[in-house]
């Protein structure tokens, strides 16, 4: 039953790539961002990315670079997606630009697809860049499209995973379920198996536990939910999954599921009133059931700053309020404002206001 689901939601994930061309051709059709004339007469690579984590060489690479012959050309945002045309004069030119970019942007998920030829082959590197995307669902980084590099999954250690995971949600043994889940991304990882598959594994899996509460879910949430199946980030799929099972689990109505969003917010509350304390990504990211990634990414497009300067402004706000309104010494304030040593807090300070801690003190007291 479950194979069966994952094949009929395949064979719709087949055309969705084809789809998503489509609609990039329909958005830029009017010639101001993408213009077919050029394409004709010249070569071109694409890089993908996600919308809202633009990664910083695409912005130096349009004033300055290495290889002349890389000039950036467009882009477009298409479906959570950021596509971007780069004119080039050859396949070794494109090459060299990928590896001198391949390690910078560590954190980030990017990808470069092949270079091509002349309009009729764009749809094809079109394709090829967020394949290449796709190579980063495991670990992040800069990847150049290779085929094959993903593979389609094959044996059956998923399904009897699967009919684990099962007994133990019916049991209600939250632990085995951890456990289950675990394993199960451990072997699409060790597989390297393909995002679409490990996702519309998931995804199928849910509609066989509970169909009423994924489809009440998604006419509640709309596009949140498969979103968050789309992600590009293994750990955010497998999060969302698990979060889901203890929600059907705990009879929780679907009304009240926290989708990633929701959660980013409750994130940005608790630095608000926590700043004092661990806030890091990994630790965060334990605490909220929530991918690192998906916390950096959602946070700066929900709220249009990164995730470690919203904390600094934060801490600073704080260590300010305090340095105005109290005689508390500086090492104790350092301390509540979240810092462990004294010396770094007085740097990032004066960096911040352009003046050390004491001299603020003085001037606002």
């Amino acid at each position: 039953m479950l194979g069966q689901n994952i094949s009929e939601i395949l064979e719709i994930r087949k055309k969705s790539i084809y789809q998503t061309f489509q609609k990039y051709m329909d958005d830029t059709a009017d010639g101001t961002e993408y213009v077919p004339e050029e394409l004709e007469r010249m070569g071109y690579g694409i890089v993908c990315c996600e919308s809202g984590n633009i990664p910083k060489f695409m912005f130096e690479s349009e004033e300055k670079n290495s290889y002349q012959s890389v000039k950036f050309l467009s882009s477009a945002d298409v479906e959570d997606l950021e596509i971007r045309i780069y004119e080039v004069k050859n396949q070794k030119e494109w090459e060299c630009f990928y590896d001198s970019q391949k390690d910078k942007n560590v954190d980030m998920r990017i990808g470069f697809g092949l270079f091509h030829l002349g309009k009729e082959q764009f749809q094809q590197a079109f394709i090829e860049s967020i394949e290449a995307l796709r190579q980063s669902f495991y670990n992040p980084g800069t990847y150049y499209y290779e085929s094959g590099y993903l593979t389609h999954y094959q044996g059956t250690e998923a399904e009897k995973l699967s009919e684990q995971l099962k007994k133990s949600f019916e049991t209600g043994n939250i632990q085995e379920m951890k456990q289950a889940v675990e394993k199960l991304f451990f072997i699409f990882k060790r597989g390297n198996v393909h995002p679409n598959y490990v996702q519309d594994f998931c995804y199928g899996f849910l509609i066989q536990l509970n169909s009423d509460f994924v489809e009440t879910l998604k006419k509640l949430r709309s596009n949140a939910v498969m979103d968050s199946f789309r992600s590009v980030d293994a750990a955010g799929v497998k999060n969302m999954f698990l979060r889901l099972m203890l929600s059907m689990r705990l009879d929780l109505p679907p009304k009240d599921v926290q989708m990633d969003e929701d959660v980013v917010r409750k994130i940005r509350h608790y630095i608000d009133t926590n700043y004092e304390k661990d806030i890091s990504l990994t630790t965060l990211s334990k605490h909220f059931f929530i991918s690192k990634y998906q916390i950096s990414r959602l946070f700066k497009k929900q709220f249009e700053i990164n995730y470690s300067d919203y904390i600094l402004k934060v801490r600073m706000e704080a260590a300010e309020m305090m340095l105005s309104n109290s005689k508390e010494k500086i090492d104790d304030i350092a301390k509540r404002a979240g810092f462990e040593e004294t010396s770094y807090f007085s740097r990032v300070f004066s960096k911040y206001f352009g003046m050390s801690p004491g001299e603020y003190r003085k001037k606002n007291m």
